[in-house]
């Protein structure tokens, strides 16, 4: 998120799909942007000590958003916007939002392609859509396993622009409490034969970030670019 930031700063609202968990403290996310040269908009921030975890709020906050938003399939989080992915979002909430963030929703969500319309439809033009979700070492978390291919060849075919992607390695034991070693990704830099996902004690997790240029109106179904470039 802070790469990202960096690259292009954060403003306006944010709509988290599911209400995210914060598992650091500020002091924790003010260490973390030292370290990535990152300018958190804490001024003014009332700090809460730090025993406590940051709530999803204050984290959107701390990194420069203005609004957060967030959306869940039942009431009982609290969330602004109660709905079922699987289905189409009414045409209110079309273009209203500056970034929809998916910090592990679609691959519980059985319907993938109404959820990834969905995110294309409540995106203003000039919007970003992140997905942060693992790509391999979770058996049965979710659905899917959805692969960094997938976001970056669905939303390049849907005339979206590619920022940033990258995957990055944990291991399982510390994917709470650490970073992990992360790497640029471009489709078919890996070879599928040596799969990752034989190393039962790692967890891998794929990063995808790109944003809306154009009017979206039916989606384009994507060949793999892997293949089609073949």
């Amino acid at each position: 998120m802070m790469l990202e930031g960096k690259r292009q700063a954060f403003s306006g609202t944010v709509l988290e799909l599911g209400k995210q968990s914060i598992l650091f403290s500020y002091p924790l996310l003010k260490n973390l942007a030292v370290h990535a040269g990152y300018e958190l908009k804490d001024e003014g921030y009332d700090y809460p000590g730090s025993d406590r975890r940051l709530t999803d709020v204050e984290f959107f906050k701390l990194l420069g958003f203005d609004e957060v938003k967030s959306m869940e399939y039942g009431t009982t989080e609290g969330a602004d916007y109660v709905w079922d992915l699987n289905n189409k979002v009414p045409v209110d909430w079309h273009n209203q939002f500056d970034f929809v963030y998916d910090g592990g929703t679609i691959e519980h969500i059985f319907h993938v392609p109404n959820c990834l319309d969905n995110v294309c439809r409540m995106l203003k033009i000039g919007g970003r859509a992140i997905h942060d979700g693992a790509v391999s070492g979770c058996i049965d978390h979710g659905f899917y396993a959805l692969q960094p291919t997938l976001f970056h060849d669905f939303y390049q075919a849907n005339g979206f622009e590619i920022n940033t992607s990258t995957v990055s390695k944990v291991k399982l034991e510390n994917w709470l409490t650490h970073t992990g070693v992360q790497v640029p990704y471009t489709p078919g830099m890996y070879d599928f034969n040596k799969t990752w996902a034989f190393e039962s004690e790692t967890l891998y997790v794929g990063v995808s970030f790109a944003t809306k240029k154009q009017t979206y109106h039916d989606m384009v179904f994507p060949q793999q670019s892997l293949w089609s470039r073949r």
